[in-house]
């Protein structure tokens, strides 16, 4: 049995040349997006490595990254205003639209020109309803919480049986399983 050989050639966008790789890793390497065939035994690196496989864990630096800002509800609401006001796209496909030539019925580019206009516009559309409809969620998450009258009724009645010990006598019972049954029908 003969061993596999390092037989791909491994080049950066630069043109430094790195270390022989084998068959199978330079599929791997292409098949995941990192690198692209450029002959049929060598490939280049969408990224040139910034740590070779040689160097320790100790010899990395430890970068920090700066906090994360709150979310607010001001956040989301100028996010949303900035959707609703960036409509230049529209203006600038109507633009293109109307500087186009007349055409007759039988002009196929033209036609198709108009429809990739038109196609453009409407997947920006759906881009922007998808993102107010998550900044709609974001602004559901958001907002404070108004608690529920059922909860609230709850509440005062675990108060009521506390102070006064509706639960001690049995006409106190009876008064308190009313209460909780008229609880229960609160929407």
């Amino acid at each position: 049995m003969t061993p596999i050989e390092k037989n791909i050639i491994v080049v950066d966008e630069q043109g430094n040349e790195y270390e022989a790789t084998y068959p199978k890793r330079a599929k791997g390497l292409v098949k995941n997006g990192r690198a692209r065939f450029i002959d049929t035994n060598k490939i280049c690196l969408v990224c040139p490595p910034n740590n070779m496989e040689d160097n320790n864990m100790s010899n990395t630096t430890k970068t920090t990254t700066k906090p994360k800002e709150k979310l607010t509800i001001n956040y989301v609401l100028n996010q949303i205003e900035q959707i609703v006001k960036d409509n230049e796209y529209i203006h600038n496909a109507l633009e293109q639209l109307a500087s186009m030539p007349k055409s007759d019925p039988g002009d196929i580019a033209g036609q198709e020109k108009a429809k990739a206009i038109g196609d453009i516009v409407r997947c920006r559309e759906t881009t922007n309803q998808q993102a107010l409809r998550l900044y709609e969620k974001m602004y559901d998450d958001l907002k404070p919480r108004e608690e529920s009258t059922k909860n609230k009724a709850l509440e005062m009645l675990s108060g009521i049986v506390r102070e006064v010990g509706f639960y001690e006598s049995e006409q106190g019972a009876e008064i308190l399983s009313n209460m909780l049954d008229t609880v229960r029908h609160i929407d």
